[in-house]
């Protein structure tokens, strides 16, 4: 699967076929994801990851949006099939959030789906020190609200200014890793970086 960002940045665009020597030769099958809403400034498409139907798109941008930035969750919907198209859809399905949002906390800057359980980074959230960085699971259910929000943060002992925890995320069943590149581990200021 390929992917590449729109015009403007207003959205995702979604590629569908298999990366071949010859780039030239990958089929033109697309569907742009679209930010619902206002989108002015909000880097939808910061992070994105996709898990069998469904697709998460970042925007960790403040900008006239939800404070701290947010995650839209979209959902492959089958369609009908055509020559001229797609046999499916992505539809907005909701929208990820913390239950106690930080400015500037760049909510969204990394996503993973593993299932229907989401995890997301925040590396620039300062609840532990100015940017120490924070990570938030979330469960979709089968019939989410417009917006889910969650109070499961993620944070390690010893979690210190500086360490962008949350700068990536990665979860597979359920194992969660979380990577901050600016730990100190040896020596302050070392930088050496860590995963949790």
């Amino acid at each position: 699967m390929n992917i590449a960002p729109s015009i403007a940045g207003l959205g995702v665009l979604i590629a569908v076929g298999t990366l071949a020597a010859d780039q030239a030769s990958l089929p033109a099958i697309s569907q742009l994801v679209e930010l619902p809403g206002s989108s002015a400034g909000l880097a939808h498409g910061a992070a994105v990851a996709v898990a069998g139907d469904l697709v998460a798109i970042g925007r960790p941008v403040d900008a006239g949006g939800p404070v701290g930035g947010a995650v839209d969750v979209y959902q492959r919907v089958a369609g009908e099939a055509t020559l001229d198209g797609l046999p499916w859809s992505w539809e907005f399905l909701c929208r990820l959030a913390p239950e106690s949002p930080e400015a500037g906390s760049r909510f969204g800057s990394s996503v993973d789906v593993d299932g229907t359980t989401i995890v997301v980074g925040a590396w620039s959230d300062d609840r532990g020190g100015v940017n120490a960085g924070a990570a938030w699971v979330f469960e979709i259910p089968d019939s989410p609200g417009a917006v889910i929000t969650s109070n499961t943060m993620l944070s390690p002992l010893g979690h210190m200014e500086g360490d962008y925890f949350g700068w990536d995320v990665a979860i597979e069943g359920d194992v969660v890793v979380v990577g901050g590149w600016g730990a100190d581990i040896d020596s302050p200021d070392d930088h050496a970086g860590a995963a949790w």
